[in-house]
């Protein structure tokens, strides 16, 4: 009986959890600064209602009837715990609201113009999905980025090649001449 109410006392608050309670929020207007910025592919996510792509980026339109216009994102299928959504709106009415998990982690209103939404430490796991309100007409995503990593700096890249061409030189020499051995 211990036991059992140490376990239920250990992950009863667990359970409880809210997803997304960790995810930072960070709004901006204007153009961001994309520099370590990669852009994430538009085969990535998905859509609702009513939406089109084109060389703007994906504009979402509000429709009378539901679902709402949203953009969905699979967080498995990016290892990364920051994005940075790129927007643009011609009005400035209406909201744009962001949930994980089906539970709402934000809700800012919309810009006219260009602007951006930058969330950090989001799960490994769940689905990300950023709506409009039914009052926002059309919002436009110029982009959605994640932080570009590389494996190791071009300095790093560079010295390697060097280590290795040697290698391959040295080793190379050494099989010659133990060729050069063997058949003498």
């Amino acid at each position: 009986m211990r036991g059992l109410l140490l376990t239920a006392v250990v992950f009863l608050p667990l359970s409880l959890a809210v997803p997304g309670i960790g995810v930072e929020l960070e709004q901006g207007t204007g153009i961001p600064d994309l520099s370590g910025w990669c852009m994430l592919d538009w085969l990535t996510p998905c859509t609702s209602g009513l939406s089109w792509l084109d060389a703007d980026g994906l504009t979402l339109t509000t429709a009378q009837v539901p679902p709402r216009s949203a953009y969905e994102l699979e967080l498995k299928l990016i290892p990364y715990d920051s994005l940075l959504i790129f927007l643009e709106s011609p009005e400035g009415v209406g909201h744009v609201l962001l949930y994980l998990d089906g539970e709402r982690v934000g809700r800012f209103p919309l810009q006219r113009g260009a602007w951006w939404i930058k969330l950090s430490h989001l799960p490994p796991q769940g689905v990300f999905r950023l709506e409009l309100d039914r009052y926002c007409r059309d919002l436009t995503i110029r982009g959605v980025y994640f932080p570009c990593r590389t494996a190791f700096p071009m300095a790093d890249c560079t010295q390697a090649f060097r280590n290795g061409l040697v290698a391959g030189i040295i080793s190379t020499a050494v099989v010659f001449w133990l060729v050069y051995l063997i058949t003498r």
